[in-house]
C-alpha cells in the first residue's frame, strides 16, 4: 500500500500551489508597477538616447518581463524578511550609440534611469536602491522588489523585439465572470505568446546582448537564451510543461522555507535540474516531483551543466560554494527522503507531518488530502490552477 499526496499539492482550495502561488491582489499591484515603470522610461529616456547619438523620435526603448513572472514559477515568500522578485528588462538598439558602448554611456543609461525613477519612486512610497551593480532596484510594497536591467542589443533584433509585459500566474480556479473554458484557453494563450516571441529571436543575434554596469562595464547577457531555452522545453512536455513548473515552484518554495536567510541553490539550478530529471506522471505531482528530488542531492554536491542552452554547454549552473555543497546536499537528502516515506507509509497525518517539515506550515493540513491506494479521490475533488495572463501596456 502506498499514499497518494497529490492533493495535498494541487486541491482546488487550499492545496500547496494555491498556498504558494502570489494573489491576485499582488499580482494586479505588481502589474501597476510595471506600468507605472514602463510609462516613466517609455518617453522620458529621450535626453538620454540624444545625449549618446540616436534620434529619440525614432527610438523608443522597449521592456520584457523576465524570470519568474515570465515563465510562470513566481512564488509568495517563505518569510517576512524574504521578497518577490520582478525582473524588468529596458531594451534600447545598438545603432543609438554613435560611439559605441563605453564606460561613459554604461554609467550615464544608469543615472538616466535613476533620475526619471526617483521621483517615481518618492510619489509612490517605494525606495530607489542604487548599490546593485546589475541594475536598478525599486523596493515595493508587499514583500517584493522591482529590478530594472539596462541591455542594448542589435539593431535587427531590437526591430523585431515584442515588448513582454505579461505576468503569468496561477489563478486559484477561474476568475469572476469568465468561465473556466475562457480562463483554460487564456493559459494556452500565455504560453504560446511566451513560446512564440522566444522563436522569433535569433541566436547570432542573442550573443550579442549587453547588459550595462554601474560600474561602466558591459556583461554579455543570456537573458534571452534562458528565455528560449525554457520555452522549449515547455513545447515538449505532454500538458503544456504545467507539471513541469509546478515541480519547479515547489522546489523554489522548499528553498525558501529551508533557507530563511537566503543563500542555497539559485532557481535556475533548481530549473535546470527538474528540467532534466523532470518525468511526466498524469495526476501525481507528489510522484513526479519525487523523481527530481532522487537526483536533487548529488546534483547540488557536484556540478550541473545544461548542453540544450546555446553558448553555455560548459557552464557549470551550481553556484553554490563548494564549502556550503555539503550542506545543500544534506537538505536535499532530507527532503527526498521526507517525501519518499510521506507516500510510503499510511498515517495521513504523519504524511502531513512529514511535508511540513520540509516546506513549511504552507502544507495544507487536511487529513482527506492523502489518500492509500484503492482509496482515490474523485477527480472533481482536484482542479489544476489554470494559468492565466495578465495583459497590459
Amino acid at each position: 500500500m502506498a499514499s497518494n499526496l497529490h492533493r495535498v499539492f494541487r486541491a482546488r482550495d487550499d492545496g500547496f500551489i494555491n498556498q504558494i502561488k502570489p494573489t491576485s491582489e499582488q499580482r494586479d499591484y505588481l502589474n501597476s508597477c510595471r506600468q507605472k515603470v514602463r510609462a516613466c522610461l517609455k518617453n522620458g529616456m529621450a535626453s538620454f538616447i540624444e545625449e549618446v547619438g540616436g534620434n529619440s523620435d525614432v527610438v523608443k526603448p522597449k521592456f520584457r518581463l523576465q524570470g519568474s513572472w515570465a515563465y510562470g514559477t513566481c512564488n509568495q515568500p517563505a518569510y517576512p524578511d524574504q521578497e518577490m522578485d520582478v525582473d524588468y528588462g529596458v531594451y534600447l538598439p545598438n545603432k543609438i550609440l554613435s560611439n559605441g558602448r563605453s564606460d561613459t554611456v554604461a554609467k550615464a543609461y544608469f543615472k538616466a534611469v535613476e533620475a526619471l525613477l526617483r521621483p517615481l519612486a518618492d510619489k509612490e512610497g517605494w525606495e530607489l536602491v542604487t548599490e546593485k551593480d546589475t541594475c536598478c532596484r525599486l523596493t515595493l510594497k508587499f514583500q517584493s522588489h522591482m529590478d530594472v536591467p539596462l541591455y542594448i542589443v542589435p539593431d535587427e533584433m531590437f526591430d523585431d523585439l515584442i515588448e513582454q509585459n505579461n505576468m503569468v500566474m496561477d489563478s486559484l480556479s477561474t476568475t469572476a465572470g469568465l468561465n473556466e473554458d475562457y480562463v483554460f484557453k487564456g493559459y494556452h494563450l500565455a504560453l504560446e505568446n511566451f513560446r512564440a516571441e522566444a522563436k522569433l529571436i535569433r541566436l547570432d543575434k542573442i550573443t550579442k546582448i549587453h547588459m550595462a554596469l554601474r560600474d561602466g562595464n558591459w556583461k554579455a547577457s543570456d537573458c534571452e537564451l534562458i528565455r528560449k531555452w525554457y520555452a522549449e522545453e515547455l513545447d515538449q512536455q505532454e500538458d503544456n510543461g504545467r507539471q513541469l513548473r509546478y515541480i519547479a515552484r515547489y522546489l523554489k518554495a522548499w528553498r525558501d522555507f529551508v533557507y530563511q536567510d537566503g543563500g542555497g541553490p539559485s532557481s535556475i539550478l533548481l530549473m535546470v535540474v527538474a528540467n532534466q530529471q523532470y518525468k511526466y506522471i498524469q495526476d501525481r505531482d507528489d510522484l513526479a516531483l519525487l523523481e527530481v528530488l532522487k537526483k536533487l542531492p548529488n546534483a547540488l554536491l557536484g556540478s550541473v551543466y545544461e548542453p540544450k542552452i546555446p553558448e553555455h554547454s560548459d557552464e557549470d549552473f551550481n553556484r553554490i560554494p563548494k564549502d556550503k555543497r555539503q550542506e545543500a546536499y544534506n537538505l536535499a537528502m532530507e527532503i527526498y527522503q521526507a517525501v519518499d516515506m510521506a507516500q510510503q507509509i499510511e498515517s495521513p497525518s504523519t504524511s502531513i507531518r512529514m511535508l511540513k517539515g520540509e516546506f513549511g506550515s504552507r502544507i495544507p493540513a487536511n487529513k482527506d488530502y492523502v489518500s492509500v491506494s484503492g482509496n482515490e479521490p474523485p477527480q472533481a475533488a482536484i482542479e489544476p490552477a489554470f494559468i492565466q495572463p495578465n495583459h497590459g501596456g
